[in-house]
C-alpha cells in the first residue's frame, strides 16, 4: 500500500491474482489428487470477504484507479493425461467442480467490489468436457484438457 500511496496520480491500473491460496492448502489433497468442492463451498464466504477487504484497501490507497482481477484456469485437468485411463479422467472431472466454485466466488467478489475481471477460465474453456480434440502425445482428449 505504501507504494500506491507514494505514487498517487502515477498508477494507471492495478492487477490482482487472488483467491486460490485460500483453498489450495485446505481443500487440495496431493496424496489423492482430490480438490474438495465441499471444502471450497465452506470457504467461499472467507474468500469473498478477503477479496472485498483487499479491494477496499487498494481503493483507499489508490482512489479511482481501475482494478482488474481474473478467474482461474484449471490445472487439475492435467490429471486426464498424467494418470491415463478412468482414474485420471475421474479426477479431472471431479476437481473441475471445485475450480468452478472457486471461480464463482472470486468473480462474484471482484465484480461486487467494482473490479474488472479477465475471464481466464473462459479463455481456457475449462468446463468443456464435451468437445474433443487430438493431442499428438495423448490422442483424443476434451478441449479443456488440451487447452490446459
Amino acid at each position: 500500500m505504501a507504494f500506491l500511496e507514494a505514487h498517487t496520480g502515477q498508477i494507471e491500473f492495478i492487477t490482482i491474482d487472488i483467491g486460490a491460496n485460500d483453498v489450495l492448502g485446505p481443500c487440495f489433497d496431493p496424496e489423492t489428487g482430490v480438490f474438495d468442492a465441499a471444502c471450497v463451498t465452506e470457504l467461499t464466504p472467507s474468500i469473498e470477504a478477503n477479496i472485498a477487504t483487499i479491494l477496499d484497501t487498494l481503493e483507499d490507497a489508490a482512489p479511482g484507479v481501475p482494478i482488474a482481477g481474473m478467474s482461474y484456469y484449471n490445472p487439475f485437468l492435467g490429471f486426464w493425461t498424467l494418470i491415463p485411463g478412468p482414474v485420471g479422467e475421474f479426477l479431472a472431472q471431479l476437481d473441475a467442480q471445485g475450480v468452478s466454485l472457486l471461480n464463482g466466488a472470486v468473480v462474484t467478489a471482484l465484480l461486487g467490489g467494482g473490479a474488472f475481471v479477465a475471464d481466464v477460465a473462459g479463455a481456457f474453456d475449462i468446463d468443456n468436457f464435451s468437445d474433443q480434440t487430438f493431442l499428438k502425445s495423448f490422442g483424443v482428449v476434451p478441449v479443456n484438457v488440451a487447452n490446459t
